[in-house]
């Protein structure tokens, strides 16, 4: 009996510490948890996009301070190098968006591009700090998959219930709840490979593969209805890379056909269905099939739960030969390349050859020409809608600011000057050369060294775990990040944050993936006290759970060493203090847009009142014209002209090269002032910073009469 108690004491005791072990380990895994969270929130906030921050300010600012809260704790150090070098170039990239207010052309889009910025690197570093191993690693590639789930149903209710939810009636393209079809598309892209792992996972049971396949399915036909040439592109990388470095080809390979072909069948039956594939007027016909649309496609991804729930129990009871499932794995990445690969240019060939094809679709491209529309047309042409002539006027303005830029988020400037077509963009369409326009070759260098060090560090992590269970998650977490890296070369992801949040949190956990952390944790507790964790009564060594999928050889003594060194305690309170400035920095030009919202709704009733909303946006943020032009047209409106002209005179001060800031004052110098060639050279000035602006050419014209 006294050995039976002291073995039950020596349970409870090893139960006890693996407690607080799995407490530590999910405290310390809360940045990945928050970054989640954070993703998907900003994906029904506009995807948390840059020029519509005050959206996004509220989740980011209560982000930022548990974020704080998190770091006083004193996180563990110990990444490695290339994590280090690719950090500090994301952060130093962050400080120069800051910097660049001191030059920039528009000093208040810089300063929010700053808190991006630096949203951004604080994100990464705190992923970093939290070390995921194999807990934080399945809570990022599973909560993502989970995450996305809510994004997908909403974006597919806007084809099966366009009576209900009504997002998708302008237009035949899903774009929302994100708010553009392009990044809709690429955070689909990313859910993919990482769901195809877990539905391929062999030691999940066979209704959670199940559901994760079917969770595929509606990821692809999601997918489809974004009408995405990028997106189709994108998702070609990912699945290739995502076969080639997982080592569960042959169950992806089946998941994958179990999701996509039951859905790809549908399409087929309903191609006829006209308003799921363009655009039409006619509310009655386009809910009358959507409802038929929605139908189908929920019996298809029954089929694939159903299909996929009797293969795995299937598998279950065939258990394959090691070396047959390697050969046909081997197989299966064969199969996806040719496929992927050679798919198209067995298409090109059909089409009068793969070199006339190339050439006419290359004429296309560099013409700047838009085909297809918005309507499923689109996909069978090729053509980059514009991009190569937004990338000229970018190039166009590099000499004249080639090291500094014109100031971080502002390339609408750039835009307005060089354009040569009626439509404004604010984005290069190209993150790369979006910064080198804003941010000059010092901006573009910190660029690339941070994502270059980030996707080096994480395929060294790839590498040295190799042999890991967790490869397919790896990998496929590595997948959804490269297809990301590849998209915002072509497009303005990294401006909507909800994007580029689920970008840094997939890439670091794969960069810093550190198994060690568990058994590192199991060996203090065995060193500490050997008799409440040394065996059980059969002599088997305690484990924590989940440790069963680490692969032998998986713990790393060097990781384990440095997961215990803790930041010292001044560089604790720098880091706890760096999300709450940033907080800040974020909650000073949110107040000031409610300020100036404020003082344009009070404009009528009260102008005293108005006014002083005006000023009170300005002195929250100072660096913005657009209240001291909402307080120029207040104090014009209540009879001071005089009054109404210094204010917009310290706004040409402030921003000299903003044409509206000119346009105003020409405005207000001709109607008010009755200073006609003061206003005439105002007007002027507006044409030289933006030369198709018809509002200023009409306005000069009816002023000189010419």
């Amino acid at each position: 009996m006294e050995q039976l108690a002291e073995a039950v004491g020596a349970r409870a005791a090893a139960g006890s510490i693996i407690s607080r072990r799995r407490l530590r380990a999910v405290l310390g895994a809360l940045p990945l948890l928050l970054a989640l969270v954070l993703f998907e929130t900003l994906s029904f906030r506009s995807g948390g996009y840059m020029l519509v921050s005050d959206a996004a300010a509220p989740i980011v600012i209560a982000f930022l301070v548990v974020l704080a809260v998190w770091t006083a704790s004193r996180p563990r150090l110990g990444s490695g190098r290339l994590v280090a070098v690719g950090l500090t170039a994301l952060a130093a990239f962050a400080v120069w968006s800051g910097v660049s207010t001191l030059w920039s052309l528009g000093p208040d889009l810089s300063w929010i591009s700053f808190n991006y910025a630096a949203l951004y690197a604080l994100a990464a570093v705190s992923c970093a700090l939290a070390r995921p191993g194999v807990w934080g690693l399945r809570l990022a590639g599973v909560g993502f998959v989970a995450a996305m789930l809510p994004v997908a149903i909403y974006a597919f209710l806007g084809k099966a219930l366009p009576d209900v939810v009504t997002h998708a009636q302008s237009v035949a393209r899903l774009e929302q709840p994100v708010g553009y079809w392009n990044v809709l598309a690429i955070l689909l892209v990313m859910a993919t490979p990482v769901a195809l792992a877990v539905a391929g996972r062999p030691s999940l049971t066979p209704a959670l593969r199940a559901a994760a396949t079917t969770a595929l399915g509606l990821f692809l036909v999601t997918f489809f209805f974004t009408f995405s040439r990028g997106g189709i592109g994108a998702m070609c990388v990912a699945l290739i890379a995502y076969f080639a470095i997982t080592r569960t080809r042959l169950s992806g390979l089946v998941s994958l056909i179990i999701a996509a072909l039951p859905v790809a069948l549908v399409l087929y039956h309903l191609r006829g269905l006209g308003t799921l594939f363009a655009a039409t007027t006619n509310d009655a016909l386009r809910t009358s099939q959507g409802h038929t649309f929605g139908l189908w496609i929920i019996a298809a991804l029954a089929v694939s739960f159903v299909v996929q729930l009797v293969v795995c129990l299937a598998v279950a009871r065939w258990q394959p030969r090691p070396r047959l499932v390697r050969i046909t794995g081997w197989a299966v990445l064969a199969a996806v390349i040719v496929v992927l690969v050679g798919g198209p240019l067995v298409y090109m060939s059909q089409r009068g050859g793969i070199g006339p094809w190339i050439s006419s679709h290359y004429h296309a491209v560099v013409s700047g020409s838009s085909t297809g529309g918005d309507t499923v047309s689109r996909l069978g042409n090729v053509s980059f809608d514009g991009r190569v002539q937004i990338w000229e006027e970018a190039m166009r303005g590099v000499p004249q600011h080639l090291l500094t830029g014109t100031g971080a988020g502002t390339f609408t400037f750039t835009n307005y000057r060089y354009r040569a077509v009626p439509w404004i963009v604010k984005h290069a369409h190209s993150q790369w050369v979006n910064v080198l326009s804003e941010m000059g070759v010092v901006g573009l260098a910190l660029f690339a060294v941070a994502i270059f060090g980030l996707f080096a560090a994480a395929v060294r992590s790839l590498w040295r775990h190799r042999r890991h269970a967790e490869r397919p998650l790896l990998a496929a977490c590595f997948a959804a990040a490269l297809a990301f890296a590849l998209h915002m070369s072509v497009d303005w992801d990294w401006d909507m944050a909800a994007a580029t949040i689920a970008f840094l949190l997939l890439l670091m956990v794969v960069a810093v993936f550190s198994p060690a952390e568990i058994a590192a944790e199991t060996a203090d507790s065995v060193a500490a006290s050997p008799a409440a964790l040394g065996t059980t009564e059969n002599g088997a060594d305690l484990t924590l759970a989940g440790d069963a999928d680490v692969a032998p050889g998986a713990v790393d003594p060097p990781a384990a060493k440095a997961s215990r060194r803790r930041l010292p305690l001044l560089a604790t309170i720098l880091a706890c203090g760096l999300p709450l400035l940033v907080a800040a920095s974020w909650m000073l030009p949110y107040l000031s847009d409610g300020a100036a919202a404020q003082a344009t709704s009070q404009a009528d009733q009260s102008p005293a009142a108005a006014a002083a909303s005006a000023r009170r946006a300005h002195s929250l943020d100072p660096l913005a014209v657009s209240p001291l032009i909402t307080l120029s047209q207040i104090q014009q409106g209540d009879g001071r002209p005089e009054e109404a002209l210094a204010t917009l005179t310290t706004a040409e001060r402030l921003q000299p090269d903003n044409y509206f800031v000119h346009y105003n004052l020409g405005l207000l110098l001709s109607d008010a002032l009755h200073r006609s060639t003061a206003a005439a050279t105002q007007f002027k000035l507006a044409l030289a910073l933006n030369p198709l602006d018809t509002v200023s050419q009409d306005a000069l014209k009816q002023l000189t009469g010419r």
